[in-house]
């Protein structure tokens, strides 16, 4: 299984690892590596993950107390969608 609690794990360790030789905002990276699989929620919806998780994760943010200003800081929507995309 590839996602359990060390797929978890792993990919929480990257992303500070990344953020953090990138200069992002550690907060933003955290959230991120945290939701990234929310989509896998959804399979009857007929999408793939990655497309669900941009649908869904604001408003489990939303719902967790995160700003609006959080939630569509410096367009991560769209850099999401490019990159699902491969843009």
């Amino acid at each position: 299984m590839h996602h359990n609690w060390n797929h978890i794990l792993r990919d929480l360790a990257n992303g500070v690892i990344l953020g953090e030789k990138e200069g992002a905002n550690v907060k933003i990276v955290l959230v991120s590596v945290l939701l990234h699989d929310i989509g896998r929620l959804y399979p009857a919806k007929g999408k793939d993950h990655h497309t669900l998780g941009i649908e869904f994760a604001p408003r489990h943010l939303a719902n967790s107390g995160f700003t609006k200003e959080f939630l569509h800081r410096d367009g991560t929507k769209t850099r999401r969608e490019k990159f699902y995309e491969g843009g």
